[in-house]
C-alpha cells in the first residue's frame, strides 16, 4: 500500500447526534484524483471489516465518491495536494462516517442545498455537474457540516440496505 494511504482501525468520538465511542476504520489519504480513485477502487476491501452487503457498499462508492471529489476539487482546488481522513464504523444497522479535510470551507459555511437539476431541457441545456450533492442528500441521513480549527468535518450516516447474514452463499 503506497504511503500516503494508511488505514487502521480506529475508535474515536462519534459524530453529532450519536453517543459515546464507535469504532470502525480510518483511512488517510492525500487529496488528489488519483488517490481518490485508487481508494474508491479498493474501497469494498477496505471496509471488509464492517460486513456491509452488496447494496450498501454500492451506495457507499457513489456517496464517497461524490464527497472525496468535491474536496478536491473545491477544498483543496486541484492542487494534489492535502489531507483528507475518514473514519468509517458500523452501528448495527448502519455506517457511520466521518470526513475530515483542512481545505477551504464551503461557501457560507454550510452544505450545499439538495437541489434536483432541472432534466426536462434541451440537451444543451442539460448541466454539466451540480448532481453530487443532490445524490449524497438523498443517499444518506443525519449530514453535518461543521468548520473548526481550520478543518472541514462532514458527517453522516447511511442505513443499511441489507443484512449480509441473510445472504445466500
Amino acid at each position: 500500500m503506497p504511503p500516503d494511504i494508511t488505514e487502521r482501525s480506529c475508535s474515536t468520538t462519534a459524530p453529532p447526534g450519536l453517543p459515546g465511542k464507535w469504532t470502525g476504520v480510518e483511512a488517510k489519504l492525500v487529496a488528489s484524483n488519483a488517490k481518490v480513485s485508487e481508494f474508491l477502487s479498493t474501497l469494498d476491501q477496505k471496509l471488509a471489516p464492517l460486513s456491509l452487503d452488496e447494496d450498501t457498499l454500492g451506495s457507499v462508492q457513489i456517496v464517497f465518491g461524490e464527497v472525496l471529489n468535491n474536496i478536491v476539487e473545491h477544498a483543496y482546488n486541484d492542487a494534489g495536494c492535502g489531507d483528507i481522513v475518514l473514519c468509517i464504523g458500523r452501528e448495527a444497522d448502519r455506517i457511520v462516517v466521518q470526513v475530515e479535510d483542512f481545505g477551504r470551507a464551503m461557501p457560507n459555511g454550510e452544505l450545499p442545498e439538495k437541489r434536483q437539476a432541472d432534466l426536462d431541457v434541451d440537451i444543451q441545456l442539460l448541466p454539466e455537474g451540480g448532481f453530487g450533492w443532490f445524490l449524497i442528500h438523498e443517499l444518506v441521513e443525519n449530514l453535518t457540516y461543521t468548520r473548526r480549527d481550520n478543518r472541514n468535518l462532514v458527517s453522516f450516516e447511511m442505513c443499511l440496505v441489507g443484512n449480509p447474514q441473510d445472504e445466500v452463499a
